[in-house]
């Protein structure tokens, strides 16, 4: 019998997104280490269970009214036998803690908060009460310290792991440039992502340069595409954008591109930079986000600290004359610092710690 605890990932859906990402890549890879792991599904499944090792267990609570009980035992019945139940989200803790309270749940619970900002609402205001029940992994360095100043989380029970890796899909071709540069920008297409700016800086550099860029969202705010149409038709590129809706982040060939770009204003990663990053490309991303802290020390030219249009067409020259040589960096730290392995490891420690104590 394996003496490796057995993990529960509680979120809500395997939409495409960040934290669900996340969440398969862990259980994949931690299914590949011994460990027995389920995914259990607040809400309903989503393209992403098609990335799950088919060992894998996927169970869906399928809630439809959060406080009729039946969906608490249905949910209860999915955890009791886990050992260590890997929450992905604050309005989901609160309902595993309340499964507990009510059921008498005895896995310890971790919630790794992957909010694209430091806050917390009054309803997470009364995870206060069950700040012994849980472990507090934040994205970043500030959201483990708010939660110890806001939420009183112990010390002992706040931890940081960033996203800070990479699945390495790197071509060993070095992709010829053409005369038209290829970018490519993948975001959800709401305002927080500023695909404005980008339209913007497209126009820039093409009046220095030729180049298109290629974006891959989901169609979450039609307002805001609208904007986007309305400015790439004024900026007269409609034969310069291509946008493209709704296609799973893992069907992106991001390696047919000369260059990405990510212009969000507010992040908590952004992990997307650790997928160019995997992809060999070289990127340019304004600084947001632990990540892009992370990436700004080893990759200072590809990180920008404000939005002026004419310097970020600069840069992007810049980077084009020096990609080689930045290709050759990424790949060497591809096979250490950013490797899936030391971020799998850093999981592998916490579910140890939290395993052999008492609390």
């Amino acid at each position: 019998m394996s003496s490796k605890p057995s993990i529960a990932h509680v979120i809500d859906t395997l939409q495409i997104g960040g934290k669900e990402r996340i969440a398969v890549l862990l259980a994949n890879e931690l299914f590949k280490k011994g460990y027995e792991v389920k995914l259990v599904l607040i809400h309903q499944t989503g393209p992403m269970q098609n990335e799950l090792n088919d060992g894998i267990s996927v169970q869906v609570i399928n809630r439809l009214y959060k406080w009729r009980l039946g969906y608490l035992k249905k949910l209860y019945k999915c955890l009791r036998s886990a050992s260590i139940i890997h929450v992905h989200a604050k309005h989901d803790l609160r309902y595993v803690l309340l499964c507990k309270l009510l059921f008498g749940l005895k896995a310890k619970i971790i919630l790794q908060d992957h909010s694209h900002k430091v806050y917390f609402t009054w309803k997470d205001h009364l995870l206060t009460f069950a700040r012994h029940q849980f472990i507090y992994v934040g994205v970043t360095q500030q959201h483990r310290q708010a939660a110890q100043n806001v939420l009183h989380i112990p010390k002992s029970k706040a931890y940081f792991v960033p996203h800070a890796f990479a699945l390495s899909t790197i071509s060993k071709r070095y992709k010829k440039t053409e005369q038209t540069l290829q970018f490519v920008a993948v975001a959800r297409l709401i305002n927080r992502k500023n695909i404005l700016f980008l339209i913007d800086l497209l126009k820039e550099f093409n009046n220095i340069g030729g180049a298109e860029l290629t974006i891959y969202g989901t169609k979450e705010d039609l307002d805001y595409l609208q904007q986007i149409n309305t400015k790439i038709k004024y900026s007269n590129l409609q034969n310069k954008v291509t946008i493209i809706l709704n296609k799973a982040q893992q069907h992106i060939d991001l390696t047919q591109y000369d260059m990405a770009l990510h212009a969000a204003v507010q992040e908590s990663g952004p992990l997307v930079l650790m997928e160019f990053l995997g992809a060999g490309i070289p990127f340019l991303s304004y600084q947001t986000g632990a990540i892009a802290d992370m990436l700004s020390k080893d990759f200072p030219e590809c990180i920008m600290e404000h939005f002026d249009v004419a310097a970020w067409a600069k840069q992007i020259e810049f980077i084009q004359s020096n990609k080689i040589a930045l290709k050759q960096r990424i790949e060497k730290l591809l096979d250490g610092k950013y490797s899936v392995e030391k971020y799998v490891q850093r999981w592998e420690r916490i579910y140890g710690v939290i395993s052999s104590s008492c609390a």
